[in-house]
């Protein structure tokens, strides 16, 4: 107890004594001043700004402490001077968005607030003017036309203001226009600054002014427009009195309704394809009809206006006859003369009047008669003359000189000859072999001495001989009386020694080519010797007695091969050579075009032009296709013979008028016609890339959960073609929906897709469940509906899977089509069926009819796996087969196998609007259509032509081009020589190595049209003048692109090739195709320059065999008739089959 109480004093101690301590301790300081706000910053200081534009500033607030504050601070921004900026953000947060409205010199204040203390900053910003460039399609409208505004927003510097955002609003000093109104008034960042406004409309004459201003920036812009009426066209025919197929048309008296304008330019159109030029014009008819001649007269302004009178040409007669009799009558000589020969094309004969050359005359109603000449004539020679009179007054006249004798004279035979002595060959010439007597050579035989004869009935012949030696030539003519005449020339025949003419063709499979050099011949018979160089590094060579050869090649390239041919000619041996090139890689594809013009349209075109929208026509002609004219449709046909004058439907050579959409019709002013001419082209692929049975790209995938098998395979063979009245009406029968033909706008078109694959692709293609073929088998059974009008859920899965690949009515598809065919994807019908092998072998059969396969089918060719919806703006990421993208596909036949890595195919196909003609300047430099040269064109591009055709689907490739524009030059277009935006897409085409082109052009006469006389705004049906002649070529882009071989009209380009051209990706587009190549027509005076380039507009049917060689081809001169070889549409069948 003690303890614990000493415990306790001690611990009370203790304590005590730090009270002490702590009680006596110094006083503490005062405690610091409370932190306020010391500063504002504001990122950036400066800033530079278009007007539209909008900036970003930033600030931050520090407290006296060096503390950020900056989230406990009000602010508050503003400008001045205040009318030169919109706050688009709230003006009282750290970060504020502004849009620059007036150009000039603007301080940005942001004012910051806390604990009562302010603070401010300033940002310094300059903002550059904007005004708009406003420009017109047509600067003198008519009346009442539709013109189409180009507002680009513009700096100072007058370069492109690609930001400017904004809504602007029209007005016009001009009460009743018609002027684009909201919402379509807003540039969005999309329009890069410039767009176009359609539908803009003037009804005052004269001068009229449109504004454009934007609603709340400082920006601006203004056009004077011509309010333009058109000129008034009158004519006045003057027939020939003589022949009234020959008139002079008069269009003198045509005027112009506004002061100061006048007339420029007279064109006719006569009717029966004739045209001509000028205030008059002379023309001749080549038969007797009633015609329609028109007149268009242009204005000062490039107004057109028409007008039309009937004129009915009448024919003169035709005078000829012939001389029956001849012989003593008493002392004098008898004639009797026959006029059997004459007649009339429009009437009847009425007289005929003959002048015998004796001072007498005849005048008779019969076509046979007589004449007594005094015996003093015998032996002499007189001008007897026919002339006839028709019912309508005209006549003709026809005479010879005949020997009056009272002895029958035989015929005179006479012929020259020129000789070939390399092939041996005369060339006899016996036009000039007559009867005196006036009677007609009814025949020519000849005899060539080398026991071989010839009876013809036409003077002119040639023959060739097999040996050398000297040859007696005989004729004998005989005329109407059965008498002859004869004559004969002594030839020599001297062959001289030749070198062999050599030729071979190349067959090239990856590596390995063969040769073979049958088509090389000797005149003298005597080859000996066949060289081969294979171009290798190595320089190896081949030598041998017979015509072919092979070789493999140790790396991919491009090799020049050639051969050396000898003959066995002693002393020394003859020789001559000859090279090719060819293109060898692990991975080769081949085209071959042909058949240029010489395709004929099918019925489904006649669909187009007089059933849908699209307007095509067929030129110079009523219907594009025999059939359309018997083929129902209503209460008549597709197509009826409606313009007198006009054939009945397109022959040789083809080519058709198209409108590009909106004002499809020739006679409306805003008019923007291409003509074009099909063509075919081939494609053989080997171990191309891209394609597999992975991702074949073309062919559904339904599971990819399922893995291919390693030797997993596809083998198709997709037929496709547009529907007419026989292929709609069958599968109509058959019930299958949407596809009655006079529901037919031309472009339904049905494929038919026969698919072979293992079991564990049809698992992975169509989703077949099952392990086993009887689950499979069971699987089809279960998933297809066995008729045509229904669907099972495979079918219904395909049609998914295809509106998903080219896009739905308001869904964007990975390859969406609607800017290359002006509608989305709209399956009509999808019919399968399937059968199971017992080793599992599947073979699938889809009948599918849709609205645009054809232009997906493209996409798939160009872009392969890469999503056109992602990259079409950017060519670089293509990674497609075909370096080019184009539908319209005809007489489509696409055949080949799926690899795991690769797939092989052949391709061929009718391709349509692509090979176009158009016009370029002549001597003068000018295109003005005085001496303007007409010209086809081929080059490569992509298929997009029109421009967020429908809202939905706003993306084309045409978005690559939004300012740029090119000069229109289609002959007879009502945009002729204007610069309008682009409607097509330009590419540059590059082989790589292992492909090849080979194309064959026409080598005889093709049709051009006249770019000078074809009048502007030409009806395609009639007005439009052809021009014949040869395609002359004119030059390839670049120059050097190949090899063009004249006189067998050949171009071939062996990779690896590269045309230089721009790559695609943006900002690096082409203007024009790269890898083109241009024809011009001869008659006409050369280009100013082979170095002119218009930037050509190149917006640019049966499965008909092509030629069997995929690198060296020949094709048919015979254009190739349309079929169908489709597998028939039946009644329904079980859909698969135990085998």
């Amino acid at each position: 107890m003690l303890g614990l109480v000493i415990v306790a004093v001690l611990i009370v101690a203790a304590l005590a004594a730090v009270a002490v301590i702590l009680l006596s301790a110094p006083t503490a300081p005062p405690p610091p001043p409370e932190a306020t706000l010391d500063r504002v910053t504001v990122t950036p200081s400066s800033l530079t700004l278009d007007v539209s534009q909008t900036g970003t500033v930033s600030a931050r607030a520090f407290d006296t402490d060096n503390r950020e504050q900056t989230a406990n601070v009000t602010f508050a921004w503003s400008a001045n001077p205040s009318a030169a900026v919109r706050f688009v953000s709230a003006t009282n947060q750290a970060t504020a968005q502004f849009k620059a409205l007036q150009g000039g010199s603007v301080t940005v204040t942001v004012t910051a607030t806390w604990k009562n203390v302010t603070r401010s900053a300033q940002v310094s910003a300059t903002f550059g003017a904007v005004h708009f460039v406003v420009t017109a399609d047509k600067t003198d409208p008519l009346l009442g036309e539709a013109v189409t505004l180009t507002v680009a927003a513009t700096k100072a510097d007058s370069t492109p203001a690609l930001d400017y955002t904004g809504t602007v609003v029209f007005t016009s000093d001009d009460p009743q226009a018609t002027l684009p109104t909201a919402p379509a008034t807003t540039f969005q960042a999309s329009n890069f600054g410039t767009k176009a406004f359609s539908g803009v409309i003037i009804r005052k004459a004269g001068a009229v002014v449109v504004n454009v201003d934007d609603t709340e920036a400082d920006v601006s812009g203004t056009i004077t427009l011509n309010g333009n009426r058109p000129p008034l066209a009158v004519i006045r025919i003057t027939p020939n009195a003589v022949n009234p197929l020959q008139i002079t048309a008069d269009g003198t008296q045509s005027s112009d309704l506004d002061s100061g304008d006048t007339i420029t330019a007279w064109a006719w159109a006569f009717g029966d394809g004739g045209t001509e030029t000028g205030a008059t014009a002379a023309h001749t008819y080549a038969e007797a009809r009633t015609y329609t001649v028109v007149l268009s007269v242009t204005d000062s302004h490039g107004a057109v206006n028409s007008t039309s009178q009937s004129y009915v040409a009448r024919a003169p007669p035709f005078a000829a006859y012939e001389v029956l009799q001849m012989n003593a009558s008493g002392v004098d000589i008898y004639v009797r003369v026959n006029a059997t020969g004459s007649g009339d094309p429009d009437g009847t004969i009425t007289s005929y009047n003959w002048t015998w050359g004796d001072g007498t005359y005849s005048n008779v109603t019969a076509n046979e008669t007589y004449h007594i000449y005094d015996a003093a004539y015998n032996g002499q020679t007189v001008t007897l003359s026919l002339r006839v009179t028709d019912n309508d007054n005209l006549y003709a006249i026809a005479s010879q000189d005949v020997t009056i004798s009272i002895a029958v004279l035989p015929p005179l035979a006479i012929f020259t000859y020129t000789v070939d002595q390399a092939t041996r060959t005369v060339d006899v010439d016996a036009s000039e072999s007559r009867s005196p007597q006036g009677r007609p050579i009814v025949y020519y035989n000849w005899t060539w001495g080398d026991g071989n004869w010839d009876n013809v009935t036409t003077p002119l012949f040639s023959h060739r001989y097999s040996l050398d030696g000297l040859y007696t030539i005989n004729l004998t003519v005989g005329d109407s009386l059965n008498l002859e005449g004869y004559a004969e020339r002594v030839v020599t025949i001297a062959q001289p020694e030749v070198a062999p003419n050599v030729y071979f063709n190349v067959t090239r499979t990856l590596m390995r080519v063969e040769v073979d050099a049958n088509a090389t011949w000797d005149l003298n018979g005597n080859i000996a010797e066949y060289d081969w160089g294979w171009g290798d590094a190595a320089n190896t060579w081949t030598n041998g007695t017979l015509p072919y050869a092979e070789f493999t090649y140790p790396t991919p390239g491009k090799y020049t091969i050639t051969l050396v041919v000898k003959d066995s000619t002693l002393p020394t041996a003859l020789e001559n050579s000859t090279t090719k090139k060819v293109s060898v890689a692990t991975s080769t594809l081949d085209y071959t075009y042909w058949d240029f013009m010489n395709v004929l349209y099918g019925e489904w075109w006649d669909y187009r032009a007089w059933h849908s929208i699209f307007d095509d026509r067929p030129i110079n002609a009523n219907c594009f296709n025999e059939t359309a004219m018997t083929s129902p449709y209503g209460a008549g046909t597709v197509c009826t013979s409606a313009i007198p004058g006009l054939k009945d439907f397109e022959t040789y050579p083809y080519t058709n008028w198209y409108p590009l959409p909106g004002n499809t019709k020739y006679w409306n002013p805003g008019n923007n016609p291409l003509v074009y001419a099909p063509y075919r082209f081939r494609a053989v692929g080997v171990n191309i890339p891209g394609y597999n049975v992975s991702e074949p790209v073309f062919l559904p995938v339904m599971n990819y959960g399922e893995a291919p098998a390693g030797d997993s395979y596809v083998d198709f063979d997709w037929k496709m073609q547009y529907l007419d009245y026989a292929s709609a009406t069958a599968a109509t029968a058959a019930g299958c929906p949407g596809v009655a033909p006079d529901t037919n706008d031309g472009f339904k078109i049905r494929s038919v897709v026969m698919l072979t694959m293992d079991l564990a692709m049809s698992r992975r293609i169509f989703g077949v469940v099952g392990g086993t073929v009887a689950q499979a088998r069971s699987w089809w059974n279960g998933a297809i509906d066995p008729t045509c009008s229904g669907k099972g859920s495979v079918e219904t899965a395909l049609d998914d899977w295809f509106i998903a690949m080219g896009g739905g009515q308001n869904t964007i598809g990975k390859y969406d089509i609607v800017n290359t065919y002006e509608w989305y994807y709209q399956p009509m019908y999808t019919n399968m069926s399937a059968t199971v092998d017992d080793d599992g072998t599947t073979h699938v059969t889809i009948d599918h009819a849709a609205w645009g396969t054809e232009a997906l089918l493209a996409r798939m060719f160009y872009w392969g796996n890469a999503s056109y919806a992602d990259n079409y703006l950017d060519s670089t990421k293509a990674t497609g087969w075909w370096d080019m993208e184009l539908a319209w596909f005809e007489d489509f036949s696409f055949v080949g196998t799926l690899h795991p890595s690769t797939f092989d195919f052949d391709l061929t196909a009718v391709q349509q609007y692509h090979f176009q003609i158009a016009a370029m300047p002549g001597a003068d430099g000018f295109l003005n259509r005085i001496g303007d040269i007409a010209y086809w064109t081929w080059g490569p591009i992509l298929s997009d032509y029109t421009n967020d055709a429908l809202a939905q689907h706003p993306l084309s490739e045409l978005d690559r081009y939004p300012t740029q524009t090119y000069l229109h030059a289609t002959p007879g277009s009502r945009q002729y020589n204007k610069s309008l935006p682009y409607d097509y897409v330009p590419i540059a085409w590059d082989l790589p190595v292992g492909h090849t082109w080979h194309f064959e052009f026409p080598r005889g006469d093709v049709i051009y049209y006249d770019p000078n006389n074809t009048p502007i705004g030409a009806n395609p049906q009639g007005g439009y003048v052809e021009i014949r002649g040869p395609l002359k070529y004119l030059e390839q882009k670049p120059a050097g692109y190949g090899d063009w071989d004249g006189s067998a009209m050949t171009w071939d380009v062996v990779g690896p090739a590269n045309t230089g051209g721009p790559s695609g990706a943006p900002g690096n587009y082409p203007l024009e195709p790269w890898g083109s190549i241009t024809f011009v027509d001869p008659p006409m005076i050369e280009p100013a320059s082979a170095e002119w380039s218009p930037v050509s507009a190149m917006s640019f049917a049966a499965f008909q065999p092509a030629p069997e060689t995929a690198s060296i081809v020949s094709a048919s001169s015979s254009a190739s008739a349309t079929t169908t070889t489709f597998v028939p549409l039946v009644a329904a069948a079980p859909r698969w089959s135990r085998s």
